[in-house]
Formats: C-alpha cells, structure tokens, sequence
C-alpha cells in the first residue's frame, strides 16, 4: 500500500490524463449547416453544446455554440444557412493551459458564466474541460485522498 502523500492540486494536465482529452471540433471554413449537424453527434460517448473552431493548420480560432448558431438565424435568418462558421463564431477564446489548477480553473468559469473552456498550448487544442466534469474530478481527487489518508490513520500495521 502507498501511502505517500498526494497533492491535492489537480492541474487541467493531469484532469485530462484521467478524463480524456476529447472535444467537439469544426473547422472556420465548415458551413454553419453542417456545424450545426455536428451537435448532434457524440465523441468519446459525450455529447457538446460548443465546439472548438480550428483553422486549417488546427490552430485554434474561436468557439461555436448552438446559442451561437439559434442567435445567427435570428439576427440572419435562412441567409445564415449560406455562411461558414466563421462568420459567427466567438473569435474570443478563454482558454486554459495544462498547468492550470483546475480549482481555479472552475472559478473563471463561473465569473465569466463559461460550461466548456478549451485547452490550448500554442495555438493547439488539447482537450477540453466542463464545468461538469471538472466538479466530478474535484469530488473524484478529494475522495482518493481522504481514502489515502484514512488508510495511512488506520493501517493494520500500526504499533500505537
């Protein structure tokens, strides 16, 4: 049994390590029809309401959401249905980086009213983080360490 100490910083590194790096991706030149197909599909056995626009050298360029997407046909109408993503898609990306605490990661979050933030180092997208699912590996962390410590109180070969 390990009962080394563990740190109780989850960086967004070690978060995708245990729970995948997967992320709904489009490209700036997709029409916004066939982005808007893409919702409905799953990666990984998820399911997104955002995508991560790339360019065509996979650099990150901005987000779509289906808010995105219901806020074009309103403001657009049926011409929405003849342009590329690019044309409405959030050029700004909040974005994480891998040595980012999660914690603190899930606080700009909330300020900024976020659900799913990008990782990207240089220009690539390295997975993706939800509010949900980093709340999961907080609680996840938190449990692997209140058993570790519990077991290092309580071991059996304890002489005191």
């Amino acid at each position: 049994m390990d009962y080394s100490a563990t740190s109780s910083t989850l960086t967004v590194q070690r978060f995708l390590d245990q729970y995948g790096h997967s992320a709904l991706t489009v490209r700036d030149t997709d029409s916004i029809v066939d982005a808007a197909r893409l919702f409905h599909t799953t990666v990984d056995g998820k399911k997104y309401s955002m995508a991560v626009v790339l360019d065509a050298e996979d650099i990150v360029v901005g987000v779509l959401s289906l808010g995105d997407i219901v806020y074009g046909l309103h403001q657009r109408g049926e011409q929405l249905f003849t342009l590329t993503v690019s044309a409405i898609m959030s050029a700004t990306v909040h974005a994480a980086k891998l040595s980012d605490d999660i914690l603190a990661l899930l606080k700009v979050m909330a300020e900024r009213d976020i659900r799913h933030m990008p990782v990207v180092e240089k220009g690539k997208l390295m997975g993706l983080v939800t509010r949900k699912d980093a709340l999961e590996g907080l609680y996840d962390n938190a449990t692997l360490e209140l058993k570790s410590l519990t077991q290092f109180v309580f071991r059996s070969d304890a002489r005191y």
